[in-house]
């Protein structure tokens, strides 16, 4: 339950001023009170709010706080940490550069600092930057050996962010050597480790390093360090991530890691309708980060090519069993329209991708996007493998498939990609009036940025020789809204088109107020 104190904190963060009968019956709210509230339950499961409390409070720096500033500043980095405001915490450290150099403060301050700014380029996964300032700072004399040895292991984790194994191993080694003497490591140090080990094939060394560690990430990295050590079998595997997996509580961050060992076990086992099934769920699963944390690698391993290339393998496999000949399209339609499940779909995605007639690959894209919509998120699965794959260019899908697929990013609020699809779709829908359909075009097309694309469709709707009253209406919001993205002069030139046509008194006069 909220104190007093802590109650008084929240109203003047949610409300503004209190009265002054408040005023005169809370405690004054000091400097040293805001610190201490942060650290009380209440506040500690409400980042956000602490960190607006703070950022409220916080004093300026100056040449005589500079010790006070930094307790700050400490929580400020660690609220920011904790909200994943990574950027923010980039733009923070550039604002206060001069600190780096200020002369007032300690050379471990200034540095822990820079080592804030080296860990939020890192979760942002720019690592070339992080990299230019580790070579710079690593060898400073003035930096102490625990300085040092953070910005190792962070030197490590940017070397294997970049793909760079050979140099994040050498540099783990020479760690390690250095360092020997630790009896403990930070569970992130000894996480990253593990993840690099398994990238260089010691699956037994990582499974040691992490086997008692807790976390999802580090458990599901575990069974998958033992599956490659050849101490658990394929079966065993697949039994313990079923278990997790049945379980109704596990989130989404917890089970795409599941997922993703059972895909790794498929990828060994070549069992493609397996790689399917749990790139598809992959794919598709909102937690994409949270994999990514406990498997670097997956992040070139599961895309949208990847789940092609799966399809295409294992429809090749199916024809070739069925002695079916490459080219012999009918027979492969014929083939897919009897099959079910991962064939069906391997088989339309192989016609999809290779079919010699146009016709013939227009009914296989249209069957296998069928397909996928009778499973649960299907249509996102469709979405992701045709807008962020490479195979098929989306002008090359068949209408009623991009008309879905535009219904379906503006239920998402995907205006970019509502957009793409958009510009290759210049007729309505069957049953849709083109004015209205246009007009939509234009919008979206306007909102997502497209401001020229936009404007020129407006243009041509303004040809038309009548508007009627709710087409006017229609007209003017969309003209508005190159108002409100500062397009000024495109929505001069949509009002200017339409001054040729006969108006109502009222709409003219409209028009001459909004064009003022």
């Amino acid at each position: 339950m909220f104190s007093r104190l802590v109650f008084a904190f929240v109203l003047s963060v949610l409300a503004g001023p209190v009265c002054a009968a408040e005023i005169a019956t809370t405690p004054p709210v000091t400097e040293k009170t805001v610190l201490d509230k942060i650290a009380e339950p209440p506040l500690l499961q409400m980042p956000d709010l602490s960190l607006r409390l703070l950022q409220q409070s916080q004093p300026a720096l100056s040449a005589d706080n500079v010790a006070q500033w930094l307790q700050w500043e400490r929580k400020r980095m660690q609220l920011m940490n904790q909200l994943g405001m990574w950027q923010d915490i980039v733009t923070r450290c550039y604002e206060q550069d001069k600190l780096l150099t200020h002369a007032l403060m300690d050379s471990a301050d200034r540095y822990w600092l820079l080592t804030q700014r080296i860990q939020a380029w890192i979760e942002l996964r720019e690592y070339e930057q992080a990299l230019r300032a580790l070579q710079q700072y690593l060898w400073q004399p003035d930096a102490t050996p625990d300085v040092i040895a953070v910005w190792r292991q962070q030197l490590v984790h940017v070397y294997l962010g970049q793909d760079q194994i050979v140099d994040a191993e050498r540099a783990m080694r020479r760690y390690r050597e250095d360092y020997a003497a630790q009896s403990t490591e930070a569970v992130d140090w000894k996480l990253l480790q593990a993840q690099l080990l398994m990238r260089v094939d010691r699956p037994q060394e990582a499974y040691e390093l992490i086997r008692h560690m807790s976390q999802p990430g580090a458990m599901a990295l575990s069974l998958l360090a033992r599956f490659q050590a050849q101490m658990l079998t394929p079966a065993a595997v697949r039994e313990i991530t079923q278990k997790y997996l049945a379980r109704p509580d596990l989130k989404d961050d917890q089970r795409v890691l599941y997922v993703y060992v059972n895909y790794r076990v498929a990828v060994a086992e070549l069992d493609l309708p397996a790689q399917i099934n749990t790139l598809e769920a992959l794919l598709i699963n909102p937690a994409r980060q949270a994999l990514v944390d406990a498997f670097p690698e997956a992040r070139k391993e599961i895309t949208a090519d990847a789940l092609w290339t799966a399809y295409e393998q294992y429809g090749m496999q199916v024809a070739n069993e069925q002695q079916l000949l490459q080219g012999d399209d009918l027979a492969w339609l014929a083939l897919a329209e009897t099959s079910v499940d991962a064939k069906a779909k391997s088989l339309t995605a192989v016609l999809a991708l290779r079919a010699r007639s146009k016709i013939l690959q227009q009914q296989a894209i249209t069957q296998f996007a069928a397909l996928l919509e009778k499973q649960a998120d299907g249509i996102e699965i469709l979405r992701t493998l045709f807008l962020r794959g490479t195979p098929l260019a989306v002008d090359t899908l068949p209408t009623i498939l991009r008309y879905k697929l535009v219904d379906f990013a503006l239920a998402r609020g995907d205006l970019q990609t509502a957009a793409r699809l958009m510009e290759t779709l210049q007729q309505p829908p069957k049953g849709q009036d083109a004015f209205d359909w246009n007009l939509r075009r234009a919008r979206v097309l306007i909102l997502s940025g497209q401001y020229d694309a936009g404007a020129a469709i407006l243009h041509d709707l303004a040809q038309q020789p009548k508007f009627s009253e709710v087409q006017l209406d229609q007209y003017l919001q969309v003209v508005f809204d190159l108002q409100t993205v500062q397009q000024h002069v495109l929505a001069l030139q949509a009002f200017a088109a339409l001054e040729p046509k006969e108006l109502p008194a009222k709409n003219r006069r409209e028009l001459t107020y909004w064009k003022a």
